[in-house]
């Protein structure tokens, strides 16, 4: 027998192997592939909810089976009742169809601010997103209660928000006809000069610092009944006997101009119906291209909603380069 007080290695037995024999060894061998032990295949999770439908009805479901929460499920219940009836039975009237889609999505708009009001609590996060894909979906034109609900970071979602970043512009695109078409109707019924019936035209000129604005006014208008007011970044123009009163033009300019480079006349014997103008000429104080904003902004900075397409003269005629050009 070996002696008590003699120590043994963890590899003086002559069975064990020496640790870097042991290393690689245990590199050359493979991972197990899937399905072998130590490796099980993951389950494919189905997709639980196919439709709108069914997201809807799963989360009212949960909403109410909470004791706490249980108050959650009316709005979504709410919003699910008025698209089954815009679905099975929509009111004959557009006026009241629209009334009830809207009533609907008043509704999901209320579920998710009351669930984003709890979001710190971390519960509801999958019920959240089946509400938000499912206002979502409903809001594509054409899309039912039997629409496909898409996974969250889907190609489907993906495709979801391409479709209605789309269908967004085209609206935007139509409504800004539309309110072109109906400006121009209004303006025909208050102007009775002026061919065509536009309150007024801008011109800016690419590689100067001139701008030309001209005003359509009345036949009989005098220089003594016009008064222009010109600061760094606004405008006021009045005349006497127009029917926009008191001032025909009221804005802010998008960039800052040259007051003391502003000068205005009157054109046109006023014998012919649309003859008589006002003919404004600005001096930009830099270069800036004013075409996405227009001739004034609204308080939040959007383009004005009476303004107009303005052209954009690369060149000035060659008689005359500081000559205002007019459609």
């Amino acid at each position: 027998m070996p002696d008590a007080s003699q120590s043994f290695g963890p590899h003086d037995c002559e069975s064990c192997p020496p640790p870097e024999v042991v290393r690689a060894k245990t590199a050359d061998v493979p991972p197990p592939k899937p399905g072998e032990p130590g490796n099980p295949v993951p389950e494919k999770h189905p997709r639980k909810f196919k439709t709108v439908e069914d997201g809807l009805t799963h989360c009212t479901s949960e909403f109410r089976g909470d004791l706490y929460w249980g108050e959650l499920g009316l709005p979504t219940s709410e919003a699910f009742k008025a698209f089954r009836k815009c679905e099975d039975e929509p009111p004959s009237d557009p006026d009241e169809l629209y009334a009830l889609r809207k009533q609907a999505f008043a509704s999901l708009d209320v579920a998710l601010e009351s669930l984003g009001n709890i979001e710190h609590k971390n519960i509801f996060q999958a019920e959240t997103a089946i509400v938000s894909i499912a206002k979502m979906t409903l809001t594509l034109k054409g899309s039912t209660l039997a629409s496909p609900l898409a996974e969250p970071a889907s190609p489907e979602y993906m495709q979801l928000r391409r479709a209605l970043l789309d269908q967004e512009q085209r609206e935007l695109v139509e409504r800004r006809k539309e309110a072109e078409i109906t400006r121009e109707q209004k303006l025909r019924q208050q102007l009775p000069f002026g061919r065509p019936a536009k309150l007024y035209e801008w011109v800016q000129r690419a590689d100067t610092l001139d701008m030309t604005v001209t005003v359509m006014v009345p036949p009989t208008t005098e220089k003594s009944e016009v008064k222009v007011k010109v600061d760094q970044d606004t405008l006021q123009v009045s005349v006497k006997g127009h029917p926009r009163q008191p001032f025909v033009l009221d804005g802010w300019f998008p960039y800052d101009v040259e007051p003391e480079g502003c000068t205005w006349h009157l054109e046109g014997d006023g014998v012919a119906q649309g003859d008589r103008k006002l003919v404004l000429n600005i001096d930009k104080e830099d270069y800036a291209d004013w075409a996405p904003y227009g001739l004034f902004l609204q308080p939040d900075g959007e383009p004005a909603s009476e303004d107009f397409p303005v052209e954009t003269v690369t060149g000035a005629p060659e008689e005359d380069p500081n000559a205002p050009v007019f459609d």
